[in-house]
Order: C-alpha cells, then sequence, then structure tokens
C-alpha cells in the first residue's frame, strides 16, 4: 500500500495550526495540557504527519481560542455573506480515504468566521473508529443521504437511514460507522460554541 499524498488544504491547516500557535506565544506543552492531547500529536499535527479528526481540530481550535472554520478559510475570499459551492469546489478535509473510515469536505469554506461548519461526509468503513470515541464542544447534525450508518453516544446505538437525521450535543462520546457494503454519505453540520 502506497503512501498518501497530503492535500493542500491539509498542509494550509498544519501550518495554521502552528503559525497561529507561534504568534500567541504557546509552546506544544501549552497546547497539549489545553487540549488533553499529547505534544507528540501536536507535533505531528503541525508537520502535517497525523490527519486528525475534525474533533482533534475542534480541540485543538478551543486551545487556539478560534472557530474551527478559521483552519479552513480561503485568506483570498470576500464573500458578500454567502458562497455557493459547487460539487467540483468541495474541498477535501484531512480524513479522505483514511483508515477512520470515513472522509470530510468542506461545503462553506468561502465564509469566515461562522457559527455553523457544514461537510459533505461519505463513510466507507466498516468498523468504528480504532481511536474510540470523540467528544467535543458544540453540537452536530446529520442527515443520511444515502446508506446506512451505526452512531454510537454513549451507551446508546442508533442507526440512520437514507432521509433519517440525528441531533446531538458533541460533548457526549460518540462515534459512526458505515453499515451498508459500498459507501454512505450524509450531510453533517457543526456548531460550535466558542470565541
Amino acid at each position: 500500500m502506497g503512501v498518501r499524498r497530503k492535500s493542500p488544504e491539509e498542509i494550509k491547516v498544519s501550518q495554521k495550526i502552528r503559525e497561529l500557535r507561534q504568534i500567541q506565544g504557546l509552546t506544544l506543552r501549552d497546547i497539549a495540557e489545553k487540549t488533553s492531547l499529547s505534544a507528540a500529536l501536536i507535533s505531528q499535527i503541525e508537520n502535517n504527519i497525523v490527519s486528525p479528526p475534525i474533533a482533534t481540530l475542534l480541540k485543538i481550535a478551543k486551545a487556539l481560542e478560534v472557530k474551527i472554520g478559521y483552519f479552513f478559510e480561503d485568506s483570498a475570499g470576500n464573500h458578500p455573506g454567502y458562497v455557493v459551492t459547487r460539487k467540483s469546489e468541495r474541498h477535501s478535509v484531512y480524513r479522505q480515504g483514511s483508515e477512520y473510515g470515513y472522509s470530510y469536505f468542506l461545503l462553506a469554506h468561502g465564509i469566515k468566521e461562522k457559527d455553523m461548519e457544514p461537510f459533505f461526509v461519505t463513510f466507507s468503513g466498516g468498523d468504528f473508529e480504532k481511536d474510540g470515541f470523540f467528544r467535543h464542544d458544540g453540537e452536530e447534525f446529520v442527515f443520511l443521504l444515502k446508506g446506512k450508518v451505526e452512531y454510537q453516544i454513549g451507551e446508546n446505538v442508533v442507526t440512520l437511514l437514507k432521509g433519517d437525521s440525528l441531533y446531538l450535543d458533541s460533548n457526549l462520546p460518540h462515534r459512526a460507522r458505515c453499515l451498508k457494503k459500498g459507501e454512505s454519505q450524509a450531510l453533517v453540520v457543526l456548531h460550535t460554541m466558542q470565541p
């Protein structure tokens, strides 16, 4: 199996994390303490060795006192309060074809400082994330467009079929997996209640 090349978006996110940390005069250890992640992991993310899940990026964003959208903002764009994202213009966010079993694609990358972050998510793996459960500040809304996905929220298991939706407090431990052979697709909207 070959090594997956990092997308330009992944490299940009890694650079933004490092630059913002350095501007704020924070060490890797400072960020590690604020996020409950290891300094080694933060370093690997900054050096684009590890592609973190969205939950990890949310923790880093909170530690750096920015919204997660900051990492995906296009500094060149200045849109008048709206943005249209064509299917061919979706930006992948880490995890594409990753070992986690799902990929995220940005749907509103041209809007700065938004409270919600919409993603198009494809689920392809049949197992839960090897990292276990995810928890982060905010709320999530999931609308299943295609396939069959199982969410485990704490001790509860919920199966979503095409057309079903789920709204959850992201502070609850949660994870998801595809239950249908092939690929499942969902619209996922994250709302973060930070800076």
